[in-house]
């Protein structure tokens, strides 16, 4: 498992932990695995989220790099998606210390410039034997504000790429519902897989429901266009109060098992309490 963990000086950093299938709760810390930038960076400030797959004779880690930057976006810190590469899980080298993903090149917000990862990939076999690699991600288009909803409004995103360095054909693919208080907030970090015949998604929803974040599914035909049915009942988990979860459930991780789904998830305080697993048959 790759996480991001806060140490006592409240920076954030990619570590690595593993466990046997089989006692998903007895965990082998081994701590960091990627340093963070030097001085003005877009990783100086920390480093979360991160995304690993293996993309033709190396394994990418995609994460998502804070800075000390600022700008009229209420989360300008976090402007870049960077990549370090490995060949064995346990030791990275970065790509570059530039990030290989910026949050631009998106019509419906020009001017954006915020991102996170949150998401997965999945591969597009192509016609002439070559992978598509699809990214899903977070755009952050939230402007600095006393009002919530434009504070928070965060997007599901799209790009797609041959070689997992060069990503092109960006574009929304989620966008927050107004009008259903689950999600009226914003949309974060997509989890797509694929089924015999469609895809489906697990993905965070921020509403003022809740005041705060809870898991929702939708299901598409092309992993692009999505349908979540006309209100809430979308929602699968949400907080419980008294507990570990009373405050949050989000920003999910999905492993498909057979012909079942493993998902991990944060807890309070964005995994402030821990994280959580639920298991579940998978739908077609």
């Amino acid at each position: 498992m790759f996480y991001a963990g806060i140490g006592t000086d409240g920076v954030q950093r990619i570590c690595l932990a593993t466990a046997w299938a089989d006692k998903p709760t007895e965990w082998k810390r081994l701590g960091p695995v990627v340093g963070l930038g030097g001085k003005g960076a877009f990783d100086e400030a920390g480093a979360t989220y991160p995304c690993v797959h293996r993309v033709g004779n190396k394994w990418h880690l995609y994460y998502s790099g804070r800075s000390y930057r600022s700008g009229r976006q209420h989360f300008s810190a976090y402007w870049g998606i960077g990549l370090a590469q490995s060949n064995d899980l346990r030791n990275w080298k970065k790509y570059s210390p530039q990030p290989v993903l910026q949050g631009d090149g998106i019509k419906e917000y020009p001017k954006n410039q915020a991102l996170v990862g949150l998401g997965n990939i999945l591969e597009l076999p192509q016609p002439d034997g070559r992978i598509l690699y699809r990214l899903y991600y977070t755009l952050l288009p939230g402007l600095k504000s006393k009002e919530w909803h434009i504070i928070e409004h965060k997007v599901g995103v799209v790009a797609h790429s041959f070689d997992g360095m060069n990503w092109t054909d960006r574009r929304v693919v989620l966008e927050r519902r107004r009008d259903v208080n689950t999600e009226d907030i914003g949309i974060v970090g997509m989890q797509v897989w694929k089924t015999k015949t469609r895809y489906r998604a697990t993905y965070t929803g921020l509403g003022t429901k809740h005041k705060s974040y809870s898991l929702a599914e939708a299901v598409s035909i092309d992993g692009l266009t999505w349908n979540r049915g006309a209100s809430e009942d979308n929602v699968s988990l949400a907080p419980r109060p008294g507990t570990w979860e009373r405050e949050m459930i989000g920003y999910p991780h999905v492993l498909t098992e057979g012909d079942s789904l493993r998902i991990f998830y944060n807890g309070t305080g964005g995994g402030g309490t821990g994280i959580g697993m639920a298991v579940a048959k998978m739908l077609d």
